[in-house]
């Protein structure tokens, strides 16, 4: 059989999006001893890719959708849907429930946005309150 491959298969030198929410998740369950947890999640979709963000507090059995993330093979441009409390907060103004990324730079600012919502930060805070109640 003949292989008509090109002999060297690149890579490509950007970072997938999933790979920067994975590490935030990983983050996230560091910063909060794994009280809290940022989950990905892949959703079957077509020709695109699709990724669900969550916030899991797993002793409560709670999760919270915090942003959806859809992109196609290049990485970028990408969508980002926020949960609408966050979008409200993150992004007054905004005419489309999705935003868009050109640059792993605007995905990582539009990120750091979404992540220092006060309801964000109020989602995280009453999830280990909740749990050191539990624990009472």
């Amino acid at each position: 059989m003949t292989d008509l491959w090109p002999e060297e298969l690149k890579t490509i030198e950007v970072r997938p999006p999933v790979l920067i929410l994975q590490e935030q998740g990983t983050i996230l369950g560091k910063r909060t001893k794994n009280l809290v947890l940022g989950k990905v999640r892949q959703v079957p979709a077509g020709p695109e890719f699709h990724f669900v963000f969550m916030i899991d507090a797993p002793p409560l059995r709670y999760s919270f959708n915090l942003l959806e993330l859809k992109y196609g093979i290049n990485f970028y441009p990408l969508r980002v849907t926020p949960a609408s409390e966050v979008r409200q907060e993150a992004f007054p103004g905004s005419s489309t429930p999705y935003l868009t990324a050109n640059t792993e730079d605007e995905f990582l600012e539009m990120l750091s946005k979404i992540f220092r919502a006060s309801v964000t930060q109020r989602l995280i805070s009453a999830l280990i309150a909740q749990m050191e109640y539990k624990t009472a």
